[in-house]
């Protein structure tokens, strides 16, 4: 019987092996994803809420997952990743609410992780497919997932059902190690590794119990604690090696803490926003077992994202008055001065672009500009800001473009803050208006005087101060001239009437003379086409007529 019992067992026991030596050397592929939950970002007035959230994706197999494509049904105001290897290229596309990745190969172990910036609701599992060459991802945190130790607890149980009568004491046996291992799921690091060995659990057993419980610790527990000191990772990091623990095991440990914390505060530092919770990491003191290279590299981090979290804020939020403050404040205690600088840099940028965007929005930009502290810029940039303002100012001042508005320019108070060659400028372009209007003003006057004197209407005394003397004086001869043509034209009518013969050579003589005096007056001009065969005039008053022709065409 006792044979039997012992082949019986041998059996079962060489299944199990070949059981878990066939799902242990099986190649798969197994795609994980978690998304963070949702961290708001500021809100602006009658905008949309802004959030941030993180996708992580890793492979848990033992082969690379391919081509790893992400499908997600949001509004996405931006994204950026975090490769696993910055060598890869991935494949990214987003229209109408529909966004697309294809990540070309993830190695087993390894994983990348995007940042979302979205509006609305944000991003749930609902929204997000994933896929990959062998098959989907899951969520990391689904009912699917089964680790390998719940596997052999459930298959142990198994077993131990069928060997429940004959294996009574091997069973409860099998039992209390599972409850031991199980236990490890929620004892803590100190109680669970500095007890004693059991007397039912062999010393490889035991050793293979601890190392499993120690392996564990690289997973991560609790994405959202807010004091990284307080994190068992790190608290087993600062401390000396404990007395309960062997050599092999304490480095183990440190291997597997290490790689947890850097989990941790990678995923912490690039979901944080908030500017309070970006700082607070400046402080944070390296772990005494933390390799120098690699807590450098996270400060690295730390640095790098507390700039690209408070530029991917200040694009959109940031005024005047908040980059005053924080220059005011100065750099966050625990920040490197290099990044600092840069940031600085960025801040007076952004500084002056928001001064030059305001400035062009105001009616009188100097006088905004006088409430405004340029202090913090560089020289040169002040003096463009002040001259833009001026040079705004001044078009919106030149509106001169009648003789209404030359006027009351000329007439009123100049501005303290203009310059005097613009003024200089602006002074001749008015009087040239009021000029302009003058010569208007004279010239018509000129062109009714003449037309009385066509039409033998007596002229006026002089109407104002526009005509000069020396052209009126001219306008009343040329008035006296022509009213001796005229009498002489009627004594010459008269004439013609005494005598009949005389009258249609006298007539015909009259009607040239005034045809050539009308044609003159019209066409001063005219004149030069008058022969001298076909001259009607005497000589003295053909030269009078020419004096009028030369009056009439100055």
């Amino acid at each position: 019987m006792k044979q039997i019992i012992s082949m019986f067992i041998t059996l079962v026991i060489g299944l199990i092996v070949a059981y878990f030596a066939s799902n242990l050397n099986k190649e798969f592929v197994d795609l994980r994803y978690t998304i963070s939950e949702k961290i708001p970002t500021k809100y602006i007035e009658s905008s949309t809420a802004e959030t941030v959230q993180q996708l992580v994706v890793k492979n848990n197999g033992n082969i690379p997952a391919e081509k790893t494509q992400i499908k997600i049904k949001g509004e996405i105001v931006e994204y950026d990743i975090l490769k696993n290897s910055v060598s890869d290229k991935v494949e990214e596309h987003y229209s109408n609410g529909h966004f697309e990745a294809i990540y070309p190969s993830l190695p087993p172990g390894a994983q990348f992780s995007y940042i979302f910036k979205t509006s609305g609701m944000g991003l749930t599992k609902s929204l997000i497919e994933i896929t990959h060459n062998k098959g989907k991802g899951t969520e990391a945190l689904s009912s699917d997932v089964v680790s390998t130790a719940s596997k052999v607890g459930s298959f142990a149980t198994l077993a131990l059902v069928i060997f429940y009568v004959v294996l009574l004491v091997i069973q409860g046996r099998s039992i209390a190690i599972d409850r031991l291992e199980s236990s490890g799921s929620y004892t803590g690091f100190y109680e669970y590794l500095s007890k004693s060995k059991p007397f039912y659990v062999s010393q490889e057993k035991w050793n293979s119990i601890r190392r499993k419980y120690i392996e564990k610790m690289s997973k991560v527990e609790n994405f959202h604690l807010t004091d990284i000191e307080e994190l068992e990772s790190y608290k087993i990091l600062n401390q000396d090696k404990p007395g309960y623990l062997s050599v092999d095991e304490w480095e183990l440990l440190k291997e597997k803490t290490m790689k947890s914390l850097v989990d941790f505060m990678s995923y912490s530092i690039k979901t944080s926003s908030h500017f309070n919770n970006l700082s607070k990491y400046f402080t944070i003191k390296k772990p005494v077992h933390f390799p120098d290279n690699q807590w450098k590299e996270i400060a690295e981090d730390i640095n790098n994202n507390f700039i690209v979290s408070r530029k991917l804020n200040e694009r959109f939020y940031i005024s005047s008055e908040e980059i005053i403050k924080e220059l005011n404040v100065g750099m966050p205690n625990g920040m490197s001065p290099v990044h600092w600088a840069n940031y600085k840099e960025y801040l007076l940028k952004r500084y002056y672009e928001i001064i030059c965007r305001k400035i062009l929005r105001e009616w009188e930009p100097i006088v905004f500009l006088r409430d405004v502290d340029l202090s913090i810029l560089e020289k040169e940039q002040q003096n463009s800001l002040n001259d833009l303002a001026y040079k705004i100012q001044l078009t919106n001042f030149d509106n001169i473009s009648s003789i209404y508005e030359a006027e009351h320019f000329l007439k009123g108070e100049k501005p303290e803050w203009i310059k005097s060659e613009d003024l200089t400028k602006l002074v001749k372009r008015a009087e040239k208006y009021t000029d302009l209007e003058n010569l208007i003003t004279r010239y018509q006057s000129l062109l009714g005087a003449l037309h009385n004197i066509a039409n033998k209407i007596p002229l006026k005394e002089k109407p104002d101060d526009i005509i000069k003397d020396k052209e009126w004086n001219d306008i009343k001869e040329l008035e006296h001239r022509t009213a001796a043509i005229a009498i002489e034209i009627e004594e010459d009518k008269a004439e013609l009437e005494i005598s009949k013969e005389e009258t249609k050579k006298l007539k015909n003589k009259i009607l040239q003379q005034l045809e050539i005096v009308n044609n003159i007056l019209t066409e001063p001009n005219s004149i030069d086409r008058i022969e001298p065969y076909n001259n009607p005039f005497s000589k003295g008053n053909f030269e009078n007529l020419q004096k009028i022709s030369n009056l009439l065409n100055n």
